[in-house]
């Protein structure tokens, strides 16, 4: 229910009092204007890649130095940006109608999204310390390592997600560590913080009960814990995308321009974590065009697409320090060969599974069953409708922009529709109590059964510590292997000092002559089916025999390692 009032001229929602809170994009606005005042050769200095200079002979790169040119400009743009759309935002607050809602009651049990983050927490801590797997050590020893600005400044692969990348440089910096759960931990925050998050989306959309249910699945469901549990940037733009939606049904109701620019901020940041995140903001931006032909929705939908703008500004921003240089490598971002992952194959099947919260049939069965009967039950209902719609729509946006685009995608790219889906598995479990409680929770003990059963059951996504531990266990004076894979030596972050790593060229295409250049007694194969044609055969031939198998579940069953011996 709801009904139209006239704010009266004066105060912005909230009374005078926000207006001290102008002070803090005010701030930001000097900040970014200071920046673009700082000389360009400093900037240079920050965002250069110290490898990628010593491969240029000492000289910086030219993507840098035309980075750094847009980065100043945007610097500029974002803060004319931010003052025009916080004046904005703020008048309008003050002039235009206000849609009163009826307010959204008191939780009755406030203690249990925090219940729920615990065991979240405990779930995800039992795989903190798994081997890091090929993306995680290639955006590590390509990026983090030379610290923030050549994280911000550089993407000569596409290994690097920005903001996971400068956080884990902050991690590793301040505990002098490189451990797993160090490179890990912004990942775990994120992931956390998620279950939270989505409970007071959902709580706002559509009330208590399904709030609870949602957050069992943002708690238990594998997806959300992998994710949370992997050093890339799949977690943060599941904690911004849930958090974005909040703001947008928030700042729907109060008008309040800081609930608009928190929104704007989120959906910024989200997109700094991953590109394909952007779709968000698209899609909520094509929402908002469509209710502002509404009057009951015109003054805020207005003000979402000011938001939506500055954070398009704000993602434009942060990104252009590296703009160049990923301009420079857009052609690998085409579906140009037909061994890169496409929706039409295994990756659109698993795009399909993870609405189910797992990437395994018998877990996501019943859970998409549910999430189907959400999305009917949560139609009929105009608060939760728009939920549903703010927080699903980016996955046809993404589905199109890919088509469109004819590039590439794995699954794990559209996570940004889990919110989606745990509203909609919330919604799902509370129409079926409606009609029978029994079925209900017992769909609901099902779902957790499964999603749990699979947490503990999975192996490591790509156990390449595991493959170095038990060549060293079985040979500890071998002082070399060769390995067969992607080009990264991404093995060298595991073995030990003496250990040399021989590298074979890309999938094993260069692997005799490298045996027969620097002799070892032991292969180690990631990605077995995308050895080259003959590749095995080599081994034989050079009398190299199987001696184990070690499971990871990567990109479906290749994420297996096969290790081969020398038959001395």
């Amino acid at each position: 229910m709801h009904h139209v009032t006239d704010q009266a001229h004066g105060d912005p929602p909230h009374g005078s009092a926000s207006r001290w809170w102008l002070l803090v994009p005010a701030t930001i606005a000097g900040a970014c204007l200071a920046g673009a005042l700082v000389p360009a050769s400093t900037w240079i200095d920050f965002f250069s890649h110290d490898l990628r200079v010593q491969r240029n002979g000492g000289e910086i790169i030219q993507e840098t130095i035309e980075g750094v040119r847009l980065w100043r400009l945007m610097l500029v743009g974002l803060a004319g940006g931010i003052i025009m759309v916080t004046w904005w935002l703020a008048s309008l607050g003050r002039t235009r109608q206000v849609v009163e809602l009826e307010p959204v009651p008191q939780p009755r049990w406030p203690w249990i999204p925090w219940i729920l983050m615990l065991l979240g927490a405990m779930v995800r801590i039992q795989r903190i310390n798994e081997s890091l797997w090929y993306d995680e050590i290639s955006s590590l020893i390509d990026f983090s390592i030379f610290g923030p600005g050549a994280s911000m400044g550089s993407y000569f692969t596409q290994s690097n997600h920005v903001l996971n990348s400068v956080l884990v440089w902050m991690t590793t910096s301040l505990t002098g560590s490189y451990d797993e759960w160090v490179i890990r931990l912004p990942a775990l925050i994120a992931g956390i913080l998620s279950i939270k998050v989505i409970y007071e989306f959902t709580r706002l959309a559509r009330g208590e009960d399904a709030a609870i249910f949602a957050g069992l699945l943002a708690c238990f469901a594998p997806v959300m814990i992998l994710e949370s549990v992997e050093a890339r940037g799949y977690s943060l733009v599941i904690f911004f995308t849930a958090a974005s939606c909040w703001a947008f049904l928030s700042a729907r109701r109060s008008r309040d321009w800081r609930t608009w620019l928190l929104y704007a901020m989120c959906l910024s940041l989200g997109t700094w974590a991953h590109m394909v995140a952007a779709c968000v903001g698209i899609a909520q931006g094509l929402y908002a065009m469509v209710r502002v032909l509404d009057a009951r929705d015109r003054a805020w939908s207005l003000q979402a697409m000011m938001s939506i703008a500055l954070a398009g500004i704000a993602s434009v921003t942060l990104y252009a320090p590296l703009l160049p240089d990923l301009l420079s490598i857009r052609e690998t971002f085409t579906a140009s060969q037909s061994v890169q992952p496409t929706l039409i194959g295994m990756e659109g099947l698993m795009t399909l599974l993870q609405v189910g919260g797992s990437w395994t049939v018998m877990a996501s069965i019943i859970p998409i069953l549910v999430v189907i009967a959400g999305c009917v039950a949560g139609s009929g209902d105009r608060t939760a409708r728009m939920g549903i719609l703010v927080s699903g729509l980016c996955l046809p946006v993404a589905i199109v922009l890919i088509v469109l685009g004819d590039t590439w995608v794995y699954a794990r790219f559209l996570l940004m529709v889990m919110p989606a889906v745990s509203l909609c598995f919330g919604i799902g479990i509370q129409a079926i109590a409606g009609t029978s409680r029994t079925l209900a929770y017992t769909c609901l003990l099902l779902a957790c059964g499964g999603w749990v059963y699979v947490s503990l059951t999975l192996p490591p996504k790509q156990p390449l510590y595991d493959s170095i531990a038990y060549v060293l266990e079985e040979d500890p004076a071998t002082g070399r292997i060769a390995t067969i894979g992607l080009l990264d030596n991404v093995f060298g972050f595991y073995v030990p000092d003496s250990m040399q790593v021989v590298e074979t060229g890309l999938h094993g295409s260069e692997l005799q002559a490298a045996l027969e250049n620097a002799p070892a007694s032991w292969v180690i194969v990631t990605y077995p089916d995308s050895v080259v044609e003959g590749g095995y055969e080599v081994l034989e031939q050079m009398g190299f025999v199987h001696a184990t198998t070690l499971h990871g579940w990567v990109d479906w069953g290749n994420g297996n390692i096969m290790i081969y011996r020398l038959d001395r």
